[in-house]
């Protein structure tokens, strides 16, 4: 009967215990929250006193606050060194990521300006940047400092992985490239940080590619030191770094990657310049970068495959498979009309619907270009049936054109 009734005594103990480790498992789990957030929020502060002392009463440090990030992510992206320390000291997981898949390498390579991620993000996965990839954040001075390199180096020391990835396929390389100091991409890639690595999703690009958006020349001798595929292709709008260099106008950029042997002939995959580098320099008028593509053998011939409306009455105004020549032409470039005719571009040739270079300089009304290609002994009087430089220029009543071409003789 004494057995029986220490028994009975005993699972109602069982029983009493069961019940408060049920309410008190919830209140200790939110304590623990509120602990954690504590801790994130003190972290992305730099309040290091606090983060000593959240540490020292046991609070998880690895603790997620409600975007997922932890206090090493937060602490990093506020470039709050000291705060750094005292969390890898306590043992911080360095390869946790946020609920964007940024890792606190990442975060100190972007240097505190994660607000504008999304900007930058979209420049890179998009490689549609023309001259600075710090335009994604409306100031260019402002480009040069970002990333807070003596965390990064602390993160790498920590045994950091350097080739993480966040939710679009950036690394931290790739950061680097585009905004941070020089110093940052030279410590990663110490690191062995792997310069080929490329992004998610259709644009394939990569390190090398964001850097020369960036018009980076500094950046990009480290990158193709590192073993960077200068030729690494490519795919849907995106631009390898030779058309990236080109369309930023960045003549050292462009001159190191042809050095490096970046194929001067490769087609571009992008629909903004389809054709080749060559085209894209004529179109913008670039003379330096127009003289090292032809100095690298450029093909002068080559066509592009756009199709792009100019005003007209008729579909007979319409450009595509034009030639460098056909493009500087109709942009009014007559510098880089000059330079292609003495590299020997040819004066007659077509695009598809029949037009020369000197049909629509004349209806564009570009008089320096007209007088250009006349000088060099362009045929005035060629036509696409019933359509000639002359016609056009009188539709678009562009008189002086006019009387330059009937000078020349023109019918």
């Amino acid at each position: 009967m004494a057995l029986w009734n220490v028994a009975a005594r005993l699972q109602t103990r069982l029983l009493v215990l069961g019940i408060l480790v049920v309410f008190a498992y919830p209140q200790a789990r939110a304590q623990a929250k509120v602990q954690g957030d504590d801790l994130v929020n003190s972290a992305s502060k730099g309040n290091l006193a606090r983060v000593r002392s959240l540490l020292a009463a046991k609070v998880d440090v690895n603790a997620r606050a409600k975007d997922g990030d932890t206090a090493l992510i937060a602490a990093s992206y506020g470039g709050h060194l000291e705060v750094v320390r005292a969390l890898l000291a306590a043992n911080a997981d360095l390869n946790s990521k946020g609920s964007d898949g940024k890792t606190a390498l990442i975060l100190a390579c972007y240097g505190g300006f994660r607000s504008h991620n999304r900007a930058l993000t979209d420049s890179l996965l998009g490689a549609r940047a023309l001259g600075s990839a710090a335009d994604a954040f409306g100031d260019r001075e402002l480009a040069a400092g970002l990333a807070f390199p003596d965390i990064v180096k602390l993160l790498l020391g920590g045994g950091a992985d350097k080739d993480a990835k966040d939710n679009y396929g950036i690394t931290a390389l790739m950061v680097a490239a585009a905004t941070a100091p020089v110093g940052t991409t030279q410590m990663l890639l110490a690191a062995g940080a792997n310069p080929n690595s490329r992004v998610l999703g259709l644009g394939n690009e990569g390190s090398l590619e964001i850097a020369a958006i960036a018009g980076r020349n500094d950046v990009v001798g480290l990158l193709l030191a590192a073993g960077a595929n200068v030729n690494a292709p490519v795919f849907g709008d995106a631009d390898s770094a030779l058309v990236a260099a080109v369309s930023g106008g960045s003549v050292d950029v462009v001159r190191s990657l042809l050095t490096a042997g970046a194929n001067v002939n490769a087609p571009i995959q992008g629909a903004s310049d389809s054709g080749t580098v060559l085209i894209a320099a004529a179109r913008r008028g670039n003379i330096d970068i127009i003289k090292l593509l032809i100095g690298a053998g450029a093909n002068l011939e080559t066509k592009d495959r756009n199709e792009t409306y100019i005003e007209g009455p008729q579909t007979a105004f319409r450009i595509n498979h034009a030639t460098a020549l056909i493009w500087a032409a109709r942009e009014g470039h007559s510098d880089a009309v000059k330079l292609l005719v003495d590299a020997g571009a040819e004066k007659e040739a077509m695009d598809y619907w029949g037009h020369t270079a000197l049909m629509l300089a004349s209806f564009n009304g570009h008089t320096d270009v007209v007088r250009a290609l006349l000088a060099s002994g362009a045929d005035v009087n060629i036509s696409e049936g019933s359509v000639t430089a002359l016609g056009l220029a009188k539709y678009r009543g562009n008189t002086e054109v006019v009387q330059l071409l009937k000078s020349a003789g023109a019918r």
